[in-house]
Parts: C-alpha cells; sequence; structure tokens
C-alpha cells in the first residue's frame, strides 16, 4: 500500500497528464480565462450580483489558485500578426472555463499540500472510509510552526489599515464628487456617444485620484524608493504608468457596474476585463502622462505577461498579477484582478529579472531608508539612537548591530538586527529561503553579541556605543525584525534570547507603548508576538484531485 506521500505524488502527477489536454495557446481562449479570473476575484466589487452558497464559495476560493497553472496553459506562445478573433462570453463558455479553473486549482492547492506534506509541517493519514469512492488522505498539522506566516500577513494588514486612516480624508472628499459623477457617467453610457469623447472634464483625473490612493495601501509597496533607477528610468517613471493602467481600471469598474444594472444581457464578465490595440493603449497613456510614446511603450512593457517573459513569471510559484497581457502584436487585455491585489509583485519580478545589479543596488540601499524610519520611532530626548555599529575582538569584526535605541529613563537598551527579505506571496521556494536564511542568520548574530558582550561587559557596549552616563546598564534587549515576516512554516530553532517580530507588528504595538520605557516596550512586544502566534488558525478544506479526495486540517471526522 502507497504511504501519503506517495499516493498524493501520483494523484498529481496523473493529474497533470490528464491536464496537459487542456494546453491549447490561444489569443481568444486567454481572454476568456481573464474574464473568469476577473470574475473570481472582482465580482464582489458588483454589489448587484448575487451572494454564493458555501458550496460556492468554496469553488471559487480554489479558482482563485489557478492563476499561473491556467494561463501557462492558454498563452500564446507567440505574437501573431493576424487580426484579433475573439468571442463575447456566454454562459456555455463560462461554465467550461470555470471548471477548467477548478481543476487548475485543485492541481495547484494539491502540489502546495504537497510541499507541507515533505517538509513535515503536515501528516498524512489514509483513511480506511471513501467518499463517492475516492481515496481519502486526511492531513493534519504535525508542527506547530505551520501557516506561521500568517503572523507576518497580519502586522501587513495592520500597516495597510493604517495607511487607508491616513488618507481617509482624500478618500471622502472623492466619494462625495462620486455622488456628481455617477449620473453623468451613467448619462453618458445611456447616450451610446464615442467612446473617444469623454464623459466629462477631468474624468481621468478623478479615477487618476482614485488609483493613487488604493496602490498606496498595497502591501510591499515600500519594498523600492521612488527615486531608485532601473535600466534608464526612476522607479517613479514605472509606477506612474502603474497608476495610469490602474485609473483605466477604476473606471472600468465603474462602468462595469452601471452597465450591468441597466442590461445584465450583456454579461459582467464581457465588462470587467478590458482590451485595447496596443498602440492605441501607448497613446492614451502617453498623453495623459504628457510622456513620449517611446517612454511609455518602454515603460509598458514592464508591466506586461508576454510569451517573452512568461516562463520567468508563470513558472514561479508567486501568482502572477500581472496589470497587462498582451495577446498579439495588436492586442493587450486589461484584466483587473491584478490590479486590485497587487501588481507590484509582478513589477519587481520583472524589474529584477531585467536589472539584476540595479535591484541590488536598491537593496543596499533599502537598510538606510528603514533605519530613518526607527529613528522616527525612538526620537530624542527620550531615546539615543546608533547604527551600523561594528563589534570587534583583537581587531576583527565579530559582528555588527544594525540599530541600538538607549532609554535612559530606564538604562535600558534594545539592540536591533534588520532582515528585509523578498516578498513572500505564495511561493514555497521563497518561503524555505526566507526562513533558513533568517533563522541561522540571526541566530548566530545572536550568539555573536551575547558572546561579545560575555567577553568585554557591559561596560564594553556602553563606551562602544558611546554611552555617557556612570549608571550600569539594567537591561538589554535583542529584536530581530523582519520587514515582511519573522516566522514561516517548519522554520524552527529561534533563539528565544531575542524577540523575533515582523515590521507591521512592531509598529502596531509601538503605537500602543509610544512613552513606555525599554524594559517596558520589549515586555509587551514580547507578550504581543507570543499572543498573534498562538493565534494563528490553520486553513481546513476538502479537496478533490482525481481518485484522491484530500481532508486538510480536519476539525473533525465523524
Amino acid at each position: 500500500m502507497k504511504d501519503p506521500v506517495e499516493l498524493l505524488r501520483d494523484a498529481i502527477e496523473d493529474e497533470r497528464y490528464v491536464l496537459s489536454g487542456y494546453e491549447r495557446p490561444s489569443e481568444a481562449l486567454t481572454f476568456e480565462t481573464l474574464r473568469a479570473l476577473d470574475y473570481a476575484f472582482c465580482r464582489v466589487l458588483i454589489p448587484e450580483l448575487k451572494d454564493l452558497n458555501n458550496s460556492e464559495r468554496q469553488m471559487e476560493s480554489i479558482r482563485k489558485y489557478s492563476i499561473n497553472a491556467a494561463l501557462k496553459r492558454v498563452l500564446p506562445s507567440e505574437l501573431k500578426a493576424d487580426a484579433p478573433r475573439l468571442f463575447a462570453s456566454n454562459d456555455k463558455t463560462a461554465a467550461q472555463t470555470d471548471e477548467f479553473l477548478w481543476r487548475m486549482g485543485c492541481l495547484t492547492m494539491a502540489e502546495k499540500q504537497l510541499t507541507l506534506l515533505r517538509s513535515g509541517a503536515l501528516v498524512g493519514k489514509i483513511d480506511e472510509r471513501k467518499i463517492k469512492g475516492m481515496t481519502l488522505l486526511v492531513l493534519s498539522i504535525q508542527d506547530d510552526t505551520a501557516y506561521r506566516e500568517q503572523v507576518g500577513f497580519q502586522g501587513l494588514n495592520w500597516l495597510s489599515e493604517r495607511t487607508m486612516a491616513d488618507d481617509r480624508p482624500r478618500e471622502a472628499a472623492l466619494e462625495l464628487r462620486h455622488m456628481q459623477v455617477l449620473p453623468r457617467l451613467a448619462s453618458y453610457l445611456r447616450s451610446n456617444r464615442s467612446s473617444e469623447d469623454p464623459p466629462f472634464d477631468d474624468v481621468d483625473d478623478y479615477f487618476h485620484e482614485w488609483a493613487i490612493l488604493y496602490l498606496r495601501r498595497m502591501s510591499f509597496r515600500d519594498m523600492l524608493a521612488d527615486d531608485d533607477r532601473f535600466g534608464t528610468h526612476a522607479y517613479s517613471k514605472y509606477v506612474a504608468v502603474l497608476e495610469a493602467l490602474s485609473a483605466i481600471s477604476q473606471q472600468r469598474l465603474c462602468e462595469a457596474g452601471l452597465l450591468n444594472a441597466g442590461d445584465p444581457g450583456i454579461g459582467i464578465r464581457n465588462l470587467l476585463t478590458g482590451g485595447a490595440l496596443h498602440e492605441e493603449l501607448i497613446e492614451g497613456i502617453a498623453n495623459f502622462l504628457d510622456a513620449s510614446r517611446y517612454e511609455v511603450s518602454e515603460l509598458l512593457d514592464h508591466l506586461t505577461l508576454s510569451p517573452q517573459n512568461a516562463k520567468n513569471h508563470l513558472d514561479r510559484g508567486t501568482q502572477v498579477f500581472a496589470p497587462v497581457v498582451r495577446t498579439s502584436q495588436q492586442l493587450v487585455a486589461l484584466p483587473m484582478y491584478g490590479l486590485e491585489l497587487n501588481p507590484f509583485v509582478f513589477l519587481w519580478t520583472e524589474l529584477r529579472r531585467r536589472y539584476e545589479k540595479d535591484w541590488f543596488d536598491a537593496a543596499n540601499r533599502r537598510e538606510v531608508r528603514w533605519v530613518a524610519e526607527l529613528r522616527g520611532q525612538f526620537s530624542a530626548p527620550h531615546w539615543r539612537c546608533f547604527d551600523g555599529v561594528e563589534l570587534k575582538r583583537n581587531g576583527k569584526i565579530i559582528t555588527d548591530i544594525d540599530f541600538a535605541a538607549y532609554d535612559a529613563s530606564c538604562n535600558g537598551i534594545i539592540l536591533f538586527q534588520l532582515k528585509w527579505q523578498q516578498p513572500l506571496v505564495g511561493d514555497d521556494k521563497v518561503r524555505r529561503n526566507n526562513a533558513s536564511s533568517l533563522v541561522a542568520d540571526c541566530n548566530k548574530w545572536i550568539a555573536d553579541i551575547m558572546g561579545w558582550i560575555e567577553v568585554v561587559g557591559v561596560d564594553g557596549l556602553k563606551t562602544r556605543l558611546s554611552i555617557k552616563t556612570d549608571a550600569a546598564l539594567s537591561s538589554i534587549h535583542l529584536v530581530v525584525l523582519g520587514r515582511y515576516h519573522a516566522h514561516f512554516t517548519a522554520a524552527k530553532g529561534h533563539d528565544s534570547r531575542a524577540i523575533w517580530c515582523d515590521w507591521g507588528n512592531f509598529l502596531r504595538q509601538r503605537a500602543d507603548q509610544l512613552n513606555g520605557s525599554a524594559d517596558e516596550f520589549a515586555a509587551s512586544l514580547r507578550k504581543s508576538v507570543d499572543q498573534v502566534t498562538s493565534e494563528v488558525e490553520p486553513e481546513s478544506f476538502f479537496l478533490p484531485l482525481g481518485q484522491v479526495m484530500l481532508l486538510v486540517n480536519p476539525k473533525r471526522i465523524h
């Protein structure tokens, strides 16, 4: 009898073989696939659409995992010069495409469970019972670190909510303006005027303001600085084109809701997903940004999934949130879901692929920005701050302190190790690399720091930091601070002499303890990290795959 790993591995291989029959690169099928993806991710933005029942919601959540696997099978392998031949989505093609996405989603999710099973995070048991003739494979948590990435994502969500709160006055003003815009836009759509005639003056600026606010709240926006350069362009130039694309999407979403309310027979899928002639899209963005067509064409290419860069994006574990998908020499698709989720991830992948040296130069500048942010959190006169302090023994550098904050009120000091890693967006390889390097490097840093202090004593640390006080240091706190994550599935062995925290949860606790002492803040930070870690909720779901039914993290089995 097969063991759980063999059973799941063989089921995945069998399903891959069956799904190889779905490999039909086609411009028309790519558009229909993007329509189905937009429907899965963005239907909640159209309040008039009926609510889904529990079964429908579960199937839709599975479809959301299908992006890479689906596009890999339908995206054209070359940009042909043929005239576009598209069809409108209808009930039949929509049902067929939804089934396609569902099977691709099941395969992708099963592959992720196999990774967790092999890592030891999950343990498998083949149940004696059958479900509709299918072998029941039960996967349960074996490692208490499973799903610990949720801790970092909780911190990222807090940062996003803070940005939304900061931007609330601007958003409220736009909402008031929206009440004036909506009737004018509805009248324009009913009039059947030429699409070249704008519905009203400054319509582009109105939706552009929404786009800027929406993109500001997205996670990982801080990965690059506006003045970082990639190729011949500043990063801000790429973001400007992205904001223009988002404005187009914001307007299309608004018009889709109005048109669907007026005539549901058009089909919401046909309204959500846009398309444009490639040259006309370039011209439109160039006119709006008052930029040259050549410059916009060059920038836009970094935001476009095409046969030329498809392998680099679609073969990764990170889901592809491309703002533009080029399907032929003439035509591009303008899906909505990527702009709604996080198009920056796609842009970074492309920039890193094309400009490796520029990318690492930008990475080397990140810590300077981070230290400046930390200084803002530990301001004078309560705190004295230090950064980039090397610790030596016999003339040899043992380790360094990225940042330190000294509190004279209690003679306590907090020493920081800063780790700004690649964002984790569903890629198991990135997760493993981030986890192994974080734990190994930071455990060594903790051991080196403590070993150095054992030799020179706390007075030696005071001297190295030029802390001029007669009082002895009463406490030394170590903090490992990950920009996005400090906890990962299957990452064990964190040295408990330090507090391990991500930037979002750190700032949330800092906001609650802004006036506390070093000792009070360190104690509250450790307590908050322990609490949020203990509250991690494991995923629980059924997943059919060929002749195997996966039951992942069952809450109970009857």
